[in-house]
């Protein structure tokens, strides 16, 4: 008997921002500077906004994804109900987050991807974006291992911001009802700049280090940048 085709995703989407999100994990299998080996990506289903949390291990799930479901839910005022995972060995995770934050799992068949459609093609698209803009940069093998938490969060800046096929409104807007705060301030992944050192050593050191653009901060104005230190690998937030 043959297995009948799988709908990529659910027939009926929700138009309610932050009803219904997609989550799902990834690993690259290479440990980023800051010591991150997972990629958890959430996809907000009615505006496609893009959530990325980096973690150690797969367990932080839920130090990470509750406290992001409060904010959202104190600070904001959304509520995200119902989230679709095509993990079903990681329901007593799920559980335990349910306890702190009232949602509803929802959970695909084994061998059945095509449920939780929406954040594994956004996996893939991303994927694609973050090799290219670390091949734009000049990253050699090294570097992308150690920063390719850099390049998908800066990846996902740029996706909330743009304007998707058949919309007016980018999804930064559609869900948060504002620009993001970036739009105005972008860069080029992989910039070359000079940061300002604070602490010199004695009066003959350098006033200024060579750093390397790698993104955008979070709850920061717009115009404020990470850079790390080629050398130190070290991530350093400037204004500019």
């Amino acid at each position: 008997m043959r297995q009948k085709n799988v709908a990529k995703g659910l027939k009926e989407k929700s138009t309610k921002p932050g009803y219904h999100m997609y989550i799902d994990l990834t690993s690259p299998k290479y440990i980023s500077t800051r010591g991150s080996k997972y990629w958890f990506l959430a996809v907000d289903e009615a505006t496609h906004m893009k959530f990325s949390m980096f973690l150690k291990h797969k367990s932080e799930m839920k130090e990470s994804f509750v406290p992001f479901l409060k904010e959202l839910r104190h600070t904001y005022g959304i509520k995200i109900e119902h989230t679709l995972d095509v993990t079903m060995q990681e329901k007593i995770m799920h559980l335990r987050i349910y306890v702190d934050s009232g949602i509803i799992f929802k959970y695909t068949a084994p061998g059945t991807p095509q449920q939780n459609g929406v954040v594994e093609r956004a996996f893939a698209t991303m994927l694609g974006q973050t090799r290219a803009i670390m091949n734009g940069a000049g990253f050699d093998e090294n570097k992308r291992h150690l920063f390719w938490t850099e390049a998908d969060n800066t990846i996902t800046h740029l996706e909330n911001m743009m304007i998707r096929k058949g919309m007016t409104c980018a999804p930064h807007y559609l869900f948060y009802g504002s620009d993001s705060p970036y739009a105005q301030h972008l860069q080029v992944f992989g910039k070359l700049a000079i940061v300002k050192v604070l602490n010199a050593t004695n009066k003959l050191s350098d006033r200024g280090m060579k750093a390397i653009f790698v993104g955008y901060t979070d709850k920061h104005a717009g115009n404020v940048y990470r850079f790390i230190n080629p050398n130190k690998h070290k991530i350093y937030y400037l204004v500019t």
